[in-house]
């Protein structure tokens, strides 16, 4: 199970805190952050980070792979469509990456079955 959740305080972090309290997930700490900055500027880093092999990803995650690409592309993401996971990468990565432990790892939940990415 999770023990910290990384929330957006600017966008529905408060939230966050009460899903997983009414889910019965209250042991998970949810740390708010604020976002001063865009997506792109908050994401500049994390490249350079995966190109050191500093983080891998396990499993295949379709979705995230899809946005990964556009994001980067020239002209990124439509307008209408937010690269919610790749935001949520990046906050990820920056948590992570803060205070590295001995192992650290990022758990993504499916309805069907809960996937591990060691970091």
């Amino acid at each position: 199970m999770a023990r910290l959740a990384v929330a957006e305080s600017n966008q529905g972090g408060e939230m966050v805190k009460e899903v997983l309290d009414v889910a019965g997930e209250g042991a998970v700490r949810v740390k708010l952050e604020h976002a001063s900055m865009g997506k792109r500027d908050r994401a500049e880093p994390v490249p350079a980070i995966h190109g050191q092999r500093r983080v891998w990803h396990v499993g295949v995650m379709k979705e995230l792979e899809d946005q990964m690409c556009s994001f980067g592309a020239a002209g990124g993401e439509p307008r209408s469509r937010s690269p919610d996971r790749v935001d949520a990468l990046v906050w990820a990565v920056g948590e992570l990456l803060r205070k590295p432990p001995a192992k650290v790892g990022v758990e993504v939940l499916r309805r069907s079955s809960a996937q591990r990415m060691d970091v």
